[in-house]
């Protein structure tokens, strides 16, 4: 797994955009975490380009807003143990908890009326409770390959 880099401070607010750019592809390519409970309220567009980008704390929801996220086919975006609130998903990468842990994993989608399509793969941890929650005003068009096993 590569190296871990945590955004620092305590809170993430408003608009703009965050490009998340990693040594290089996947799971391999390097860690962008969120770690504190109050991590990110935002609501701009992250862009995960390569490596990940992950929740490291197991509090609920701290990314939170209705921020457009964007995960490239050479990203990955991970709610880890805990809740994740956006207005839209889209792109062909991949979601996945990538924690086999007792903490349940959630991801809230269509946050203020987002709305998104994403093409890339969503799985669970197979070993926690966890799941992907629409938010009334909001769509978003799946069609990808997605392997609910504990969503």
């Amino acid at each position: 797994i590569g190296n871990r880099l945590q955004i620092a401070g305590n809170a993430v607010t408003g608009t703009g955009t965050i490009n998340i750019n990693c040594s290089s592809n996947g799971i391999n390519g390097g860690w962008v975490t969120v770690g504190t409970a109050s991590g990110w309220n935002f609501n701009g567009t992250i862009n995960v380009n390569s490596g990940v980008l992950a929740r490291d704390n197991t509090t609920v929801n701290n990314i939170t807003g209705t921020a457009t996220v964007n995960v490239s086919t050479n990203g990955l975006f991970s709610p880890r143990g805990g809740g994740v609130i956006l207005g839209a998903l889209n792109g062909a990468g991949e979601v996945s908890p990538l924690w086999a842990s007792a903490n349940a994993t959630s991801v809230t989608l269509g946050n203020g009326g987002g709305n998104g399509n994403f093409t890339g793969i969503i799985h669970g941890n197979g070993t926690s409770g966890a799941s992907l929650q629409p938010e009334s005003g909001g769509c978003t068009t799946l069609t990808s390959a997605v392997t609910l096993a504990s969503w």
